[in-house]
């Protein structure tokens, strides 16, 4: 007799976040990598899970129903939960279907579809210095941590750099200074040895023990090899710890809990000539405390990892990037400052608002716009136009800068096209013309251009033509 999942204890899980990626769920039948998928996405993935490098592996899409069972949900939904802390407490509009209508069959493999999804974060994160690169914290599996690690010491490691350091040693001569132990030893049990404290230039900098200590631990961890399809960063980690050990071989270890002690003094104080190892000083405290302390975040555990991003900041990433590709665009300004009559719940008083994106081109004209990762409507919701509304009479009260001749909301979706331009009932209007408002959409990068070996250029050069068509003539 067939048990229908209502009878297990299934309930629904929908990924209604503002944000796409990995992340690693421990849950009472075991450890899943799940992986969420953009919305946007023209086609049908299955969410049953995959075993794939000897990893269950689930797929699951923005703001589609997914059943799981009772425990292994609550587990998804706490990492959730945690993750949006870092991004952003916003939810996917309700009343944008997330169901697969519409969309197309087609039979990927469990690699390409990971290999597109981190092809789109790495995009986000390339030069997004302000925004978390990525996330990691694990007490379990440490993958995504020790690959980190890892690339950074070898791209660093090449040249040990001799520092002063303090010592302080029994030594048959004085050097630097009698310790005030020494003094009294001198008196108590005299002998031939005297302790001082003196200054070494070595390679034993604390810095150099630490990653030592960093490299034996590594070399002991059995590492998974779930991700090794994606690229040479992610495989072999034992080995190449091993070899970058080789490179310390003179560096004495720390114990685990001494090299923490020394890593968190040592992220305060770091000293300028070893500035550019403070990034891997951070990612080396996550792992160090891995290995000795349970880590949390307003009490609740952190025993995840993962690697995500804003959809909503992407997609407007992505328009920016595809406007530099015009020639039309003499240049893009993006989260232009705007005094308005907003009031932040919060401090309880004004606050700007910013446009997404300021568009100047060549013939001086300006267009302001809005990337909205949405499905696009005719007639957009109410608050789209009092925002562009605000916005518009914001802007205009700035004598710096000029008034737009063109208002913007640009979507995700195929094809390229306007869907629809209004005028707010002739609210929307300069010296007494009216400032068309128009809603466009675009098409969001797929599996099949974010496979090809150089996707950005060949989407950003076609999503320049199509802006070309639909916006900027």
């Amino acid at each position: 007799m067939m048990v229908s999942k209502m009878e297990q204890h299934y309930v629904e899980v929908k990924p209604n976040h503002d944000f796409v990626g990995i992340f690693f769920v421990p849950h009472s039948d075991g450890n899943t990598l799940y992986a969420v998928v953009p919305r946007f996405w023209n086609t049908k993935l299955s969410d049953e899970v995959k075993f794939f490098n000897g990893i269950s592996i689930r797929i699951l899409t923005q703001n589609k129903t997914t059943m799981l069972p009772k425990a292994e949900a609550d587990a998804v939904a706490r990492q959730i939960k945690q993750i949006k802390k870092i991004h952003s407490e916003e939810f996917v509009n309700p009343e944008d279907d997330g169901e697969d209508g519409g969309k197309e069959e087609v039979n990927f493999d469990v690699s390409e579809i990971l290999k597109s999804l981190l092809r789109l974060c790495e995009f986000y994160t390339t030069k997004n210095i302000t925004d978390i690169n990525f996330n990691v914290v694990q007490s379990g599996d440490t993958l995504l941590l020790v690959q980190k690690i890892v690339n950074i010491l070898e791209n660093n490691l090449d040249e040990l750099t001799r520092t002063y350091r303090s010592s302080v040693e029994k030594i048959d001569s004085v050097r630097g200074k009698i310790t005030t132990k020494g003094m009294m030893m001198m008196v108590a049990q005299p002998t031939t040895l005297i302790e001082c404290e003196f200054q070494k230039f070595d390679i034993q900098s604390p810095i150099y023990r630490i990653f030592s200590t960093t490299l034996d631990l590594i070399m002991m961890d059995e590492l998974p090899n779930y991700l090794d399809f994606i690229d040479a960063s992610y495989s072999n980690l034992g080995p190449r710890a091993s070899f970058l050990r080789s490179k310390l071989s003179m560096i004495q270890s720390y114990s685990v809990n001494e090299a923490l002690y020394r890593v968190k003094s040592l992220i305060s104080l770091l000293p300028r000539t070893f500035n550019h190892f403070r990034e891997v000083l951070q990612l080396v405290e996550i792992y160090l405390s891995s290995n000795t302390i349970d880590i949390s975040v307003d009490g609740e555990s952190m025993d995840f990892f993962h690697i995500t991003i804003p959809t909503s900041k992407t997609w407007e990433k992505i328009i920016k990037t595809a406007l530099n590709e015009s020639h039309k665009v003499l240049h893009v300004k993006e989260q232009q400052g705007l005094k308005g009559p907003w009031l932040s719940k919060i401090q309880n008083k004004n606050r700007d608002k910013n446009i997404d994106l300021e568009i100047k081109l060549q013939d001086d004209s300006v267009i302001l716009a809005d990337a909205k990762y949405a499905k696009a409507k005719e007639m957009p919701y109410s608050g789209y136009q009092f925002q562009q509304f605000f916005y518009l009479h914001a802007y205009q009260t700035d004598e710096n800068k000029s008034s737009p001749t063109h208002m913007s909301l640009i979507h995700p979706g195929k094809p390229h096209s306007i869907i629809s331009t209004l005028n707010l009932a002739n609210y929307l209007k300069v010296d007494e013309n009216d400032i068309p408002w128009s809603i466009v959409q675009l098409p969001f990068p797929q599996i099949d251009d974010l496979l090809k070996d150089n996707w950005e250029m060949d989407f950003f050069t076609t999503m320049a033509s199509q802006l070309e068509t639909i916006l900027l003539n």
